[in-house]
């Protein structure tokens, strides 16, 4: 994943500007990952304050440059633009990660006590696969099943 994840990021750099090439490596996309990981649980909101003299973070200011993170932030890419169908598949963004963390989970032995429940995530934006729940604190939110 990680390999799909480097060439597919480097692919839209030169579709998205030829002359601004990032050139992503597979460690820069682990170290990017785990940056992602620790500011999700450390939660400054603003992900510059990472770098900020003020409230520098080591763990991730130590890791990558602030710019080199925005670069490869805005350039992340999953799945190739121009041979993906959206108009058959709403999640095609997502479809490569999608299918081989279906593959290795299906790999794994399932115990006897197992549970599924469903979780609501909120979000504010418009998409497609949002649902409307009646009489939910946040009516309007994605519906997963873990």
């Amino acid at each position: 994943m990680i390999s799909n994840t480097t060439n597919q990021t480097n692919l839209y750099s030169m579709q998205k500007d030829p002359h601004k090439l990032i050139h992503v490596s597979k460690s820069e996309i682990e170290q990017f990952i785990g940056t992602l990981f620790f500011m999700s649980i450390y939660g400054l909101p603003p992900t510059k304050m990472y770098w900020r003299t003020e409230t520098r973070i080591s763990q991730v200011a130590d890791i990558m440059s602030r710019n080199r993170w925005h670069a490869i932030k805005t350039n992340m890419h999953l799945n190739d633009n121009s041979t993906s169908d959206r108009t058959i598949d709403k999640l095609f963004k997502l479809r490569p990660f999608i299918d081989s963390l279906s593959n290795h989970l299906q790999k794994t032995p399932i115990d006897e006590k197992v549970c599924v429940d469903e979780q609501i995530i909120p979000f504010k934006g418009r998409h497609c696969l949002k649902v409307y729940v009646k009489n939910k604190p946040k009516e309007c939110e994605y519906k997963v099943f873990v």
